[in-house]
């Protein structure tokens, strides 16, 4: 998950082995600095300025958590909706967990819902008690995680961007860490599993050392990557593998390059190194917590929660509540303000009223509101002045044309022009029915009107072209 801060620091830890790098992000690219790489021992030096800058809400921690305690799955559904396959999915990965749901910190960062196909989702499950030992684990180094990944989702992501992945084929991301090797597998850009192994790719295991002994890694590591292939490459249908080296131990040439010959065999592998491989864990898990991305993810959650972690949240929903407060008095300001304008504008209509009425009863004063009645009083008193607009709008010849506009527009002609006269008619026009122009006519001729038609054959367009003519109506 993506916190509120510019400053993380990436911390890949183990017993034998610690990596810390600084990064930074200016606006949408990151900066990467390691701060140490070396043996832990009782503490990491670095450690009391990495907490001061989280003590003062500068920088978050973010580490690991590895993939021999924790697991992925892919889960599929019976239901094509994500809101009922979401209901069931705890039940689902219930019954494939050997051990209780309930002891676990668990989550699905990754639902998918297939167009025509039920809804599958990655899951993400470590014990809680798995979850405090890593915790402590690292607080026994001096550092105290803001942000613990799971180091197969961390390795894979930052493969993907390092490296952009080829459509379809199989690719492997190899971690040759300090204390075990992790395998990372995937097809195209899509995660599909996480493999840990306790051996290591480092030289000089043990004090009896010796080629005897570097075989004997070899092949239980070598078994371990046989058995992931016959697993998954079968099911991928890709003839190619892309191999990517990672880790503090991926510089040991001498038994990588063994490895490979003997991997040779397996498959067509194209194997090559990630870019600054010491650091590749490290600048994973920094940057999956600065930036956001796909399948982002956090185990220490609810009641294991980091206690800054806890604060962001708090202050998060107090700015959203700040800003629905907000958002409420601006709109409690608009309505004051509405109404303000609405009783403004009452007040202008109001002094417009009386004055048109004052003009109309000039000089007499006009009460407030008897406005209307003194206009109306003021009307009656130049009634006559008014009669001509009157007649003319009374006029026998206008109820004529709404008569023969009537007549016209439900006999269903369209006109062109169309001249009246206290005793003539012309209307010009077309129809979609020649029959229509004989009823039209007919209800003329109801009124008094002598009627005469021309008509015109239909044209390309069908309609019909006439002409009525209409005079000496009784």
């Amino acid at each position: 998950m993506r916190v509120p801060c510019k400053i993380c620091y990436g911390v890949d830890y183990s017993e034998g082995l610690a990596v810390v790098v600084k990064s930074t992000r200016h606006g949408k690219t990151l900066k990467h600095e390691t701060v140490f790489a070396g043996y832990p021992g009782e503490g990491i030096p670095v450690s009391q300025d990495i907490r001061k800058d989280v003590e003062e809400n500068r920088a978050a921690i973010s580490a690991s958590m590895p993939v021999r305690d924790s697991t992925t799955r892919w889960l599929e559904t019976p239901f094509a909706s994500v809101q009922k396959a979401q209901k069931v999915l705890p039940s689902i990965l219930d019954v494939q967990l050997p051990f209780p749901l309930e002891e676990c910190v668990f989550g699905f960062p990754c639902v998918q819902s297939p167009s025509g196909r039920n809804v599958r989702a990655l899951s993400v499950t470590s014990r809680i008690s798995d979850v405090e030992k890593r915790v402590d684990q690292l607080k026994t180094a001096g550092l105290d995680p803001v942000i613990l990944d799971h180091e197969g989702l961390s390795l894979w992501t930052q493969g993907l961007a390092d490296i952009p992945a080829e459509t379809g084929i199989m690719r492997i991301i190899a971690y040759a860490g300090f204390d075990r090797t992790v395998l990372v597998i995937g097809r195209g850009d899509e995660y599909i599993g996480s493999y840990s192994s306790r051996n290591s790719l480092r030289s000089g295991r043990d004090a009896s050392g010796g080629e005897t002994s570097a075989m004997k890694d070899d092949s239980e590591i070598i078994s371990r990557i046989r058995r992931v292939l016959r697993t998954h490459v079968s099911e991928s249908g890709s003839d190619r593998i892309d191999w990517i080296w990672s880790g503090p131990c991926a510089g040991n040439k001498a038994v990588i390059n063994r490895l490979q010959e003997r991997m040779e065999t397996l498959a067509a592998i194209n194997f090559r190194s990630a870019r600054d491989p010491d650091t590749f864990l490290a600048r994973a898990l920094s940057s999956r917590t600065l930036a956001d991305g796909p399948v982002r993810w956090n185990f220490r959650t609810g009641d294991i929660a980091h206690s800054r972690l806890r604060d962001w949240e708090r202050t998060r929903h107090t700015r959203i509540a700040a800003t629905y407060l907000v958002a409420g008095v601006l709109l409690c300001v608009m309505n004051l303000g509405w109404q303000y304008m609405l009783h403004y504008r009452d007040e202008q209509a109001q002094s417009m009223l009386m004055e048109r009425a004052r003009a109309l009863a000039h000089p007499a004063p006009v009460p407030p509101g008897q406005e209307r009645l003194i206009a109306e009083r003021a009307v009656g008193e130049h009634a006559e002045l008014y009669s001509p607009f009157r007649n003319a709008m009374d006029a026998p010849l206008t109820g004529m044309l709404n008569q023969v506009l009537h007549l016209a527009l439900a006999g269903g002609l369209s006109m062109e022009s169309l001249s009246l006269r206290e005793d003539y008619l012309l209307i010009q026009g077309s129809t979609d029915d020649w029959n229509r122009i004989d009823q039209v006519a007919e209800r003329l001729r109801e009124e008094g009107w002598q009627i005469s038609v021309d008509r015109q054959d239909a044209l390309a367009d069908e309609r019909v072209r006439f002409r009525i003519t209409a005079g000496d109506r009784q």
